[in-house]
């Protein structure tokens, strides 16, 4: 994994990525944003119908984290991108669970971990008077400095309920057009709060970025 400082241009091209799920368990979705395009991909077999629900606001397709990250491979490798994400908490889910060696070798050698050099930008703009000190070092504290902010209902502790809901629905109903309403905007919810930690990612990333 690198710790390093990006380029302007490399945090421009870089594609960035986001899990979501349960604490210790597989991932449910992950979120890819590259050129300011986000898609998502619900990678947990169980909730894989959801990727069958219309909604013009999210692209959402359903794929193996394993064939995710071999598309990632071959971006980065044919299209010179790197690949990057707020923390390290993406390149331990890849260990966890990704179940291609060679995979979760490239992936752990090419992950860029952006959050140090947010860290110092942040850091900066607070000295400089500029904004007021966060409250922590989360995404979510540093949104503010972007003027960026979650959806209404959005935000911190949404996720990990909310995909519990969505597949006790599906053990009920068997398929994601027969859940509520309700569970449907809890869906809505998930892929709204993935896309704007993205949005958040990328654009402190190129605000943080070296320019060269």
């Amino acid at each position: 994994m690198r710790n390093t400082q990006m380029t302007a241009d490399e945090a421009v091209r870089a594609i960035y990525i986001d899990f979501e799920g349960n604490m210790d368990k597989a991932p449910s979705v992950l979120g890819v944003r590259c050129d300011e395009v986000t898609t998502q991909f619900v990678i947990e077999p169980a909730l894989g119908s959801y990727a069958g629900l219309e909604n013009s606001k999210y692209r959402v397709r359903r794929a193996s984290m394993e064939t995710l990250l071999e598309e990632l491979r071959r971006r980065s490798n044919t299209e010179d991108r790197l690949v990057a994400g707020f923390t390290t908490h993406e390149v331990g889910i890849v260990d966890a669970f990704c179940v291609d060696e060679q995979l979760r070798t490239w992936f752990s050698g090419a992950y860029v971990n952006v959050k140090k050099p947010i860290d110092r930008w942040v850091r900066r703009q607070v000295e400089s008077g500029w904004r007021a000190a966060p409250e922590d070092r989360s995404l979510v504290s540093y949104m503010p400095f972007i003027n960026l902010s979650y959806k209404p209902g959005c935000g911190p502790g949404i996720v990990g309920p909310g995909l519990k809901r969505l597949r006790d629905q599906m053990a009920l109903h068997g398929s994601a057009s027969d859940v509520s309403k309700g569970t449907k905007l809890h869906w809505w919810r998930i892929l709204s709060h993935n896309a704007t930690d993205l949005v958040a990612t990328q654009d402190l990333s190129c605000q943080s970025a070296e320019v060269i």
